[in-house]
């Protein structure tokens, strides 16, 4: 067995949710807000990988690990999560003003289409796994 630092700085976002650290498919432990741990990880490990819900960090090869871990919330996606919330600003200019309708209901689908592929195909975007 090998010990490896995991370290979670403290951050705004997600902070009420707690990040599942997750070796060879199996969770090890969790890390709330703030924390640092040390854990221990069999030396054959495959992979590990760090889980929020039903979305999480790209797998990484455990032979790749060094003595810490910092995980973080993915920052490229706070634009996206922030401009999801004009949604009903744009719903309102639809009924509201007919002659903007076709321009308001392509930027609903836009924000659609960018929700679908952030829980579809971007899913193990949502937090960063540094080595240190």
């Amino acid at each position: 067995m090998r010990e490896i630092t995991i370290h979670r700085p403290k951050e705004n976002y997600n902070h009420f949710l707690n990040y599942q650290f997750i070796v060879d498919g199996k969770r090890i432990t969790e890390l709330s807000n703030g924390e640092k741990k040390v854990v221990s990880i069999p030396e054959n490990a495959g992979h590990v990988q760090m889980k929020i819900k039903y979305t999480g960090s790209e797998k990484l090869p455990a032979h790749f690990l060094t003595k810490e871990i910092v995980v973080q919330a993915n920052k490229s996606y706070y634009p996206f999560i922030f401009t999801s919330a004009v949604i009903p600003l744009i719903t309102a200019v639809i009924f509201l003003f007919p002659n903007f309708k076709p321009i308001g209901i392509s930027l609903l689908m836009v924000l659609a289409l960018g929700i679908l592929f952030s829980f579809t195909l971007g899913k193990n975007n949502w937090l960063d796994l540094k080595l240190r």
